[in-house]
């Protein structure tokens, strides 16, 4: 037992000792970074970076930092990520989040490629035959994504993290004082569902802690950890004590959504008040630094 037990012992240690070794061979001018999908040698700085995700873009634009080419929802242009064409619109698109084209991305020579894990997928080791690449994990807050990045980078993330949080604050002062004591909501219509966002999820965290309108019940009632409920047409009266309502509306004439058609609808004193503001996906649906800085203004602008 004790040779086993030794034997053990030296298999972990040799283990230890391997992967140490591993992560000291990169170059001179490079550094070794652990990530979702393996271990990358990758430049100390930079310069020639491919993003393959819109919170990846968004931060590297908040830090000043131009990426060589970035993939978009849809591949060709900027639908569903328009407030990204007054920074990069001349910039090169090499494919959909999830389906990068490997030769045009090769043919831009990175020196690095940064996206998330479950887009990247299977491409990694395309990807990684390009270019070293990173592959984050998901992060639940602007902040997480901001730091997600600035260590990819080897940065230190504070100074645009305060300038972030100062933005926010004076956001916030732009509140006239009787509207800081209504309540708001974040609501998200598809053709099949309609789902509402909880203080931790989206635009909550800028609604309710940022800016410091307050929750409504329904909000409040939400569990711990959970990110949303969806919500049935029969439970739209639940929605009575909202004041404000940020609607995304995702639906289409040819793919329409009942709930506008239905008078529980109508009913809610936040229709009623005309207190419906419209929510666009492209800040909305996004952790980006910018994209929440935009959801903020867009906020204060509705409710002024």
């Amino acid at each position: 037992m004790l040779v086993a037990r030794a034997k053990s012992i030296f298999i972990s240690l040799l283990l230890t000792l391997c992967a140490a070794a591993y992560a000291q061979t990169c170059e001179d001018g490079f550094r070794s970074i652990n990530h979702e999908l393996g271990e990358a040698c990758i430049p100390q700085a930079p310069s020639r970076i491919v993003s393959l995700n819109p919170m990846v873009t968004d931060n590297l634009v908040a830090l000043g930092i131009e990426p060589i080419a970035i993939a978009t929802f849809n591949g060709v242009d900027f639908t569903s990520y328009e407030y990204m064409t007054a920074y990069l619109a001349d910039t090169p698109i090499v494919g959909r989040f999830p389906e990068p084209n490997l030769e045009a991305v090769l043919q831009l020579t990175p020196d690095l490629i940064i996206g998330r894990a479950r887009d990247i997928g299977e491409n990694y080791n395309n990807l990684s035959a390009i270019a070293p690449t990173v592959a984050l994990a998901d992060q639940s807050t602007p902040e997480a994504w901001l730091r997600s990045v600035t260590d990819v980078l080897g940065i230190d993330p504070s100074e645009r993290l305060d300038a972030y949080d100062a933005t926010m604050r004076t956001y916030a002062e732009q509140l006239p004082e009787d509207i800081q004591v209504e309540t708001a909501a974040f609501l998200r219509v598809q053709p099949t569902r309609i789902r509402l966002y909880s203080a931790s999820r989206l635009g909550g965290p800028i609604l309710y802690t940022k800016l410091g309108l307050q929750m409504p019940n329904v909000v409040a009632d939400i569990a711990e950890g959970e990110s949303l409920i969806d919500v049935s047409l029969e439970l739209l009266p639940s929605l009575a004590d909202v004041d404000h309502i940020f609607l995304l509306d995702q639906s289409t004439e040819d793919d329409p959504a009942a709930i506008f058609d239905s008078p529980l609808w109508e009913a809610l004193p936040a229709v009623q008040a005309g207190n419906v503001y419209p929510a666009s996906r492209d800040i909305w649906i996004n952790l980006g630094i910018l994209a929440s800085e935009e959801v903020a203004q867009s906020i204060v602008d509705a409710l002024r």
